[in-house]
């Protein structure tokens, strides 16, 4: 394991060296990805530092990115600008802009234009996937069921784990302890400690508390391993 994860940590500071390469002589497509290596290891300065000048050129990513990483630090105002710009912009990008500024409109009380938000990222073919989650979401905790059920049945197309688990909390919030169960099952097998838990405490509800401290004592180790990534 620990020779996989050097291997890995190589890789990605070569990556990082190419990347800052190509972005000091100013491709702002290297200067998106190294804001991303920089993001990852847990350098937000550095991340933020490429995503405002990728941000300042046009890039529409790392517009939505620089958003991110402002809105967590408290800075709304300034990331609902850069959203805005990004959502304006036609581009392979525009769906994911439109979901974070969904999520900034929604956390500052603002359903409608999270919902319009969330609609327009999550329809069609290639419809952006955390806004179906999102929207599901939203018209649960208003009590639109069914619609709520068909968005995130979209979601779960993908094999992605966090979409299983929103699916998997939507069914147990139902009332639907066994339908969730292989959801948070599916999502557990990709090694994701949240669906872990969730596993394990319906396992506990229903009384099989062997299997639960298994599903636990796994949530654990995989929590363990995240952190050693970074």
């Amino acid at each position: 394991m620990f020779s996989t994860l050097r291997a890995w940590r190589a890789r990605r500071q070569n990556e990082a060296r190419r990347y800052r390469e190509a972005a000091e002589a100013g491709d702002s497509n290297a200067m998106l990805n190294l804001g991303g290596i920089l993001w990852e290891r847990g350098d937000t300065a550095g991340a933020e530092r490429w995503y405002r000048r990728a941000a300042a050129v046009g890039h529409q990513s790392a517009m939505s990115n620089l958003s991110v990483i402002l809105r967590k630090r408290g800075e709304a105002v300034e990331a609902e600008q850069w959203l805005r710009r990004a959502v304006a912009r036609p581009g392979l990008s525009q769906r994911l802009a439109l979901n974070n500024l969904g999520v900034l409109v929604r956390d500052q009380g603002d359903p409608v234009e999270a919902e319009w938000c969330f609609r327009q990222a999550a329809e069609g073919r290639n419809g952006d996937l955390s806004a179906k989650v999102n929207l599901g979401q939203l018209l649960a905790a208003r009590g639109d069921l069914q619609e709520a059920e068909h968005w995130f049945r979209e979601a779960v197309e993908w094999p992605v784990p966090y979409a299983m688990i929103a699916l998997g909390r939507f069914l147990l919030d139902r009332g639907d302890p066994a339908e969730a169960e292989p959801w948070f099952r599916q999502a557990a097998q990709f090694g994701h400690p949240d669906a872990m838990r969730d596993l394990a405490a319906l396992l506990e509800r229903r009384g099989d508390s062997a299997e639960a401290e298994q599903w636990n004592r796994r949530a654990r180790k995989a929590q363990r391993q995240a952190r050693r990534r970074h």
